[in-house]
């Protein structure tokens, strides 16, 4: 058991590692992502029953829910897109704000170079709706 948890433990420490060097990307995105105005995708939904759930597609008057336990949010310059799968979602004039955040998880290529098993992840505040 101590050999596990010696890996575990230089693992740990290697994401913090990659989030440290990658968190410059990290904040231009985010700051890009946050300008833009109402529901993006990425951002949590209270729905009528009470399930809290995520925006995972934007089309002109509703958008897509679904995303809140499965399927992966990737971070670019100025959007999130979302790979999973997808409820029928609300009506877009049906959502309304209720001015708090709440975390949600995203990903994107550590140094912003493409290829397999090269991500790196973080947790940041997305807008939260209800819809009524």
């Amino acid at each position: 058991m101590g050999a596990y948890k010696e890996l575990e433990r230089q693992l740990k420490a290697e994401r913090e590692i990659e989030r440290k060097e990658n968190m410059p990307i990290f904040k231009r995105r985010e700051k890009m992502y946050n300008e833009i105005p109402g529901p993006r995708v990425g951002d949590w939904v209270r729905e009528p029953d009470g399930r809290m759930t995520r925006i995972t597609h934007i089309w002109p008057d509703h958008v897509q829910t679904g995303g809140a336990k499965y399927g992966q949010y990737y971070m670019g310059d100025g959007y999130i897109a979302y790979s999973g799968s997808l409820d029928d979602g609300f009506k877009k004039h049906r959502l309304k704000s209720l001015g708090y955040k709440r975390d949600g998880k995203i990903w994107f290529f550590k140094n912003d170079y493409r290829t397999a098993d090269n991500a790196v992840d973080y947790m940041m505040k997305f807008r939260v709706y209800e819809v009524i």
